[in-house]
């Protein structure tokens, strides 16, 4: 009996995949805004090579080892950007169901056919961040070693300084420095990409994903009357992320009469809602004294845990049989901060798996 696939975005079809190896494409010897090929050659970001080469990295059926790839190294501030990076990017459903955002990053063509385009003032620097997504997983691979070079901050940099002031005074993204949140940064550029005239679809617009992020919505994830239920029967959304806060004052919503904890959230590995399933992918975790944020990943059915602080870059852990447990971890032995999903911030996210 054939093993059943689970659910793919239908737009995937129109990026056709191929039996071909991954060139080991580097940025160490070239300028930030070129690509390294083989003989020592760097092409320009604009260059109609580089675009066909990123493609057929793209588009490259061999699949990722978790042991060649390189996360983004902490520097400034930036773990909440790294963590988005790698719950996005870099986990197994993030690499699926984003896979159509990296083709538009790639190319500047929001849509396919190329009638919506990206803003000329950001193209640049989703380009850039698209080079580090396949810099991190070449990652080993790569004999100069891009990946433990590159800093995230420069895309950080060059996303807010290209934007219009409004977004800016909105939080649509930080400054080099300033503390973020993965999340929101998903829900900004997704926002930002769906307005207007570039209103687009990368697989995941608003009626594509779910933020649930009160207890009253969590609770009723699992009642088949709720408004919450129905709407995702309904919607069939792509995605749903269950963001818990660790803050207090009512930032959860409450439980009865009393504020909603952290503890109160009793999580779950799958949900379904008629037909619908949906699996846990990845988590955001912050740890318990609030300073720094880590991802908890999936990269070939098994889990891992990113911390940019690390010298490891990816540690082989488990983490699912943790998730309603008063038990506090640490991502490696030799690092400070420790963590506890009945304690900390945590968002975690979901994907349609049937």
């Amino acid at each position: 009996m054939s093993r059943l696939r689970s659910y793919s975005p239908s737009i995937n079809k129109l990026i056709t995949r191929k039996s071909v190896d991954q060139l080991k494409l580097t940025g160490y010897g070239c300028k930030e805004n070129e690509i390294r090929i083989g003989g020592g050659e760097c092409l320009v970001w604009k260059n109609k090579k580089t675009e066909e080469l990123l493609l057929n990295n793209l588009q490259s059926k061999k699949p990722v080892k978790a042991s060649d790839v390189l996360g983004p190294n902490q520097n400034d501030s930036n773990c909440w950007f790294n963590t988005f990076f790698m719950l996005f990017f870099i986990t197994d459903k993030g690499r699926k169901f984003m896979k159509n955002f990296r083709r538009a990053m790639i190319t500047g063509n929001i849509t396919p056919n190329g009638k919506k385009k990206i803003p000329q003032k950001l193209r640049y620097p989703f380009w850039l961040l698209n080079k580090m997504v396949e810099a991190s997983l070449v990652g080993r691979r790569d004999p100069d070693n891009y990946a433990s070079l590159m800093d995230t901050n420069d895309v950080i940099k060059k996303i807010y300084n290209n934007l219009k002031s409004p977004n800016k005074k909105t939080g649509f993204y930080r400054k080099p420095g300033q503390a973020g949140n993965p999340v929101l940064m998903f829900e900004k550029i997704m926002d930002f990409f769906k307005k207007g005239k570039n209103k687009t679809d990368f697989g995941l617009e608003w009626e594509n994903y779910r933020i649930i992020s009160n207890y009253s919505w969590f609770s009723d994830l699992t009642q088949k009357n709720s408004f919450i239920y129905k709407d995702i029967v309904s919607t069939k959304p792509k995605m749903i992320v269950v963001e818990i806060s660790d803050q207090n004052k009512g930032a959860n919503g409450y439980k009865g009469k009393g504020e909603a904890k952290v503890s109160d959230f009793k999580k779950k590995l799958s949900y379904k809602f008629g037909g619908l399933e949906y699996k846990l992918d990845s988590v955001g975790v912050r740890d318990v004294d609030k300073n720094h944020i880590c991802a908890l990943l999936t990269i070939n059915g098994q889990d891992y845990m990113f911390d940019g602080e690390n010298t490891t870059p990816l540690y082989k852990k488990k983490w699912r049989h943790l998730l309603n447990k008063n038990e506090t971890f640490k991502i490696t032995p030799d690092i400070s901060e420790r963590y506890n999903f009945t304690k900390s911030y945590q968002c975690l996210i979901y994907y349609r798996h049937k």
